[in-house]
This record gives structure tokens, sequence and C-alpha cells, in this order.
């Protein structure tokens, strides 16, 4: 038999499951309510990154993005010289599904890989 979810309120949200208790405080609410700044979601972002990596870390992205020279170039330009690049056309060859592997030495550098990213015209990020 499953055990029940079970939601209780007293100024964080506890969900407990079969197999593990997740204590939500506000940040967290905010965020699955989408009231939450920029800064909120940047600092329980960093939170997450600290939480499952130990820096430095290895860390993985994906991008895909129209194929064009430039922007491949503009999104390498955006990492370091040790990162691994992987690249795959799609079947019409309109875009390029770019995998990134580098070791960087703390979630700040992956912000910042991002924000570098994201000046990309037409990228997205997986």
């Amino acid at each position: 038999m499953r055990s029940p979810l079970v939601l209780l309120f007293h100024a964080n949200w506890l969900i407990e499951t079969r197999c593990c208790t997740f204590e939500l405080g506000s940040s967290e609410l905010n965020a699955m309510q989408g009231n939450e700044s920029e800064l909120e979601k940047r600092e329980r972002l960093r939170k997450q990154l600290d939480a499952f990596h130990q820096w430095p870390s290895d860390f993985t992205f994906k991008f895909i993005l129209p194929t064009k020279p430039e922007s491949l170039e503009q999104l390498k330009s955006g990492f370091g010289s040790s990162a691994r690049f992987k690249e795959r056309l799609s079947k019409k060859g309109n875009y390029v599904s770019v995998t990134i592997a580098e070791k960087l030495p703390s979630a700040e550098a992956v912000f910042e890989r991002y924000e570098a990213a994201g000046k990309i015209d037409g990228i997205i990020s997986l």
C-alpha cells in the first residue's frame, strides 16, 4: 500500500512521500508561485549547485542553437580552454546541439557561462 502524500503548513511546507521528506521554505514556495526576484532565484540555484557539487567540479551544459558559424564561435568563446565540446547537427541541419563539459571552480562560474551563452541570438539552454 502506498503512503499518502502529506502537506502541512506551518511557516514551511513539509512534503512527505514514501521515500523522502522535503521541507520547502518560503524561498522555494515563492519560486513555485513565480514570486521570486532574480537575486532570490540566483541564490536558490547557487545553494542547489553547492549542495550537489564539491567545487571544483565537472559541470555539463547543453545548448541548441541555429547552425551559424558565428553563433558556435560565440558560444565557445564563453568557455575556458579546458572545456570539451561535442556537437551534433539536427536532421535538416538547421540547428546544432552542443554538449559542453568543463571543470569549474564554483557555482558563480556556472552562472557566468549561462549568462554569456544567453547573449547568443536564438540559443536554447537545456
